[in-house]
């Protein structure tokens, strides 16, 4: 059967910190531009030279890192801002901070200001993991795969246990199809705690393109277990199993309950295009 279609979910990892802390880089809505403005110019503040003599940064309460963390886990770009600019306020140099303001920045496609805020990092260390990270997601997102795929290595030479950088590499070697690397990196991310549907997902995409069917099955399986609606993988777990596994039955289940759950046109029609083939397969449309 011609294989038509494919489309591959990449995944956006970025932490909010040198440690090994993953947070995804969301996709929320976009938080009034007003706002933002006024809290980066709050960062600058707080990071330009002063002509009375420099205090000592006022210590920051753990709970405050918690709430941080949270709010990235949330996904809620104001809620991180506003606890950024909070710790900010008392050490304006604070590395953690400065990282969730990137991711922050990402999440609204704001790049420039992204990059501003992953220099501030790099300003005071320069082997932060997070931050070459993080630095990949905006290469990516601008649409420079070769300038990701050199951040995400560096990311990972600095700690190599950063499931966010594997991930992210992973997602890379499949835009270029190299499946073998993909499958080594995404296993990496896998091993290092990144459960995610769209991780596994791809881990599926790649044992597909070295052929390893069943193994695809097995990492499709795991990714609906985690986000059962999720309608990119429904489709690509619906294609393998007409194309490969020939489980004709259990496919057309997938495809129509895609067609309940998608409201993506272009996604119907693709389920659409897999029915009829499985039709003329099968002798009936299903």
């Amino acid at each position: 059967m011609k294989n038509l279609f494919v489309l591959l979910a990449l995944v956006f990892i970025a932490s909010c910190s040198s440690a090994p802390q993953k947070t995804k880089v969301p996709t929320p809505p976009i938080v009034e531009s007003e706002e933002l403005e006024v809290g980066s110019k709050l960062a600058d503040e707080g990071l330009e030279q002063s002509e009375e003599p420099a205090k000592e940064p006022e210590k920051v309460e753990q709970d405050q890192y918690k709430k941080l963390a949270q709010a990235l886990m949330s996904k809620s770009l104001k809620q991180t801002q506003r606890h950024a600019f909070s710790i900010l306020a008392r050490d304006p140099k604070d590395i953690k901070a400065l990282n969730a303001l990137a991711v922050a920045a990402i999440g609204e496609s704001k790049y420039d200001l992204a990059r501003m805020f992953i220099a501030k990092v790099l300003e005071q260390d320069s082997n932060n993991s997070s931050a070459f990270n993080n630095l990949g997601v905006v290469e990516l997102k601008s649409d420079n795969l070769r300038g990701a795929l050199v951040n995400f290595k560096k990311a990972i030479s600095l700690n190599s246990d950063s499931a966010a950088a594997h991930a992210n590499l992973g997602a890379i070697y499949l835009k270029y199809r190299n499946y073998q690397s993909a499958l080594s990196s995404l296993k990496e991310a896998v091993d290092n705690g990144d459960q995610s549907p769209e991780t596994y997902s791809n881990l599926g995409f790649a044992y597909k393109g070295l052929g390893r069917f069943s193994n695809a099955e097995g990492a499709y399986e795991n990714a609906l277990a985690k986000d059962p609606n999720n309608t990119v993988i429904l489709l690509n777990y619906a294609a393998l199993l007409a194309e490969h596994a020939k489980q004709f039955d259990k496919a057309s289940k997938l495809i129509n309950k895609l067609r309940f759950t998608s409201k993506d046109p272009a996604i119907i029609e693709k389920a659409n295009q897999l029915s009829k083939s499985l039709g003329r397969v099968n002798g009936k449309t299903p």
